[in-house]
């Protein structure tokens, strides 16, 4: 149950056969975007509409590989401790968000100039996962060993 359902339910006037209800559940639920990174995103859109125009990439089309380079840029940063972008003062998860949103809308107005690089990088992930684990168990059981033989060492000493 979702947050909406559960307040629903615990509002004494609310009615589940409600008609504008039941048409509206079957309509995309454009509240599920949580206000604050939508906040954040809409920001790094007006920063980008004031130096490059209201959404500008539905009047020229753009290139996939120079937003995913944007987006990696700044998810790289974010994820090296740095919160903001130097340039604007907005935070970097809110540039990584709006540069998705434009791949995403650029794609469904057919002004995405579509140069990605086919790869197997699903494939190689899906291979990789029963090393992952086997490499986990092991340093887990390894942990375990050593911290049996700190404990013996200290119940010697003790002696």
């Amino acid at each position: 149950m979702n947050v909406s359902e559960n307040r629903l339910e615990s509002h004494p006037l609310s009615k589940r056969d409600n008609p504008k209800k039941l048409m509206g559940d079957k309509k995309v639920p454009m509240n599920e975007i949580p206000p604050v990174a939508a906040a954040h995103i809409s920001c790094a859109f007006l920063d980008g509409a004031l130096k490059y125009g209201f959404r500008n990439w539905r009047k020229d089309p753009i290139e996939v590989q120079t937003y995913i380079a944007a987006a990696m840029r700044h998810l790289e940063a974010w994820a090296e401790g740095e919160e903001c972008a130097p340039d604007s003062g907005l935070h970097h998860l809110a540039h990584a968000g709006a540069c998705i949103c434009i791949l995403l809308d650029a794609q469904a107005n057919d002004v995405l100039i579509d140069n990605r690089v086919p790869g197997a990088f699903a494939k190689v992930l899906e291979q990789l996962k029963p090393w992952v684990v086997a490499r986990r168990k092991k340093a887990e059981e390894d942990r375990e060993k050593l911290a049996s033989s700190n404990a013996a060492g200290s119940e010697e000493n003790k002696r």
